[in-house]
C-alpha cells in the first residue's frame, strides 16, 4: 500500500507588493526635503493628498520611507562629523569649542551625558513621633508601633 504522507500547511509566501512610481516620487521628495507636508509630496508626485495618505499607512511604503530616511541618516554622518571636527578646532567661540562640538560628538557616537546636573536622593524617612490631637481621655490609637529612625 502506499502511504500518504501528510501535506505541511505551509502558507505561501507573500509577493512584495509593487509601489509604485508616484508614491516612490513622493516618498524621495519627503525625504529629500524636497516637500514640507505630504499636501506638496503628493502634487509633486503628481498624486491626490488622500492617495499618498492612504499609501503612507501600507506597511510596505511604510518599510521604504524607513528605509530611505535611515539611508539619508547614514549618508549624512560623514560630512556631520567632519563639521564638528572642523568646529572643534577652529570654532571662534570658547563655547563652542567647549561644549557644543563634544557634546554632539558623543551623542552622535552613542554616549548621551544627562542633560541637567541634577542629583537623585533617596532618603527612607520614617516618623518618630505621633502626635495625638484628640480631646484628653479620648484616644483613639491602640496598638501604634512607631520604630526608631533607621530601622
Amino acid at each position: 500500500m502506499n502511504a500518504i504522507e501528510p501535506r505541511e500547511n505551509t502558507p505561501k509566501p507573500r509577493k512584495e507588493r509593487r509601489i509604485s512610481r508616484r508614491i516612490r516620487h513622493a516618498v524621495e521628495a519627503l525625504v529629500r526635503g524636497d516637500a514640507k507636508t505630504q499636501t506638496q509630496a503628493a502634487e509633486q508626485a503628481g498624486l491626490a493628498r488622500e492617495t499618498l495618505c492612504r499609501a503612507l499607512k501600507d506597511p510596505a511604503v511604510r518599510a521604504l520611507l524607513d528605509r530611505r530616511v535611515k539611508e539619508s541618516i547614514a549618508t549624512s554622518q560623514a560630512p556631520a562629523m567632519a563639521t564638528l571636527l572642523d568646529l572643534l578646532a577652529n570654532a571662534s567661540s570658547e563655547h563652542v569649542t567647549k561644549d557644543v562640538a563634544p557634546l554632539a560628538l558623543l551623542r552622535m557616537n552613542g554616549h548621551v551625558p544627562p542633560e541637567n546636573g541634577s542629583t537623585l536622593v533617596n532618603l527612607e524617612i520614617k516618623a518618630g513621633w505621633v502626635v495625638d490631637l484628640s480631646e484628653p481621655g479620648k484616644s483613639q490609637l491602640v496598638g501604634v508601633n512607631v520604630g526608631a529612625p533607621g530601622d
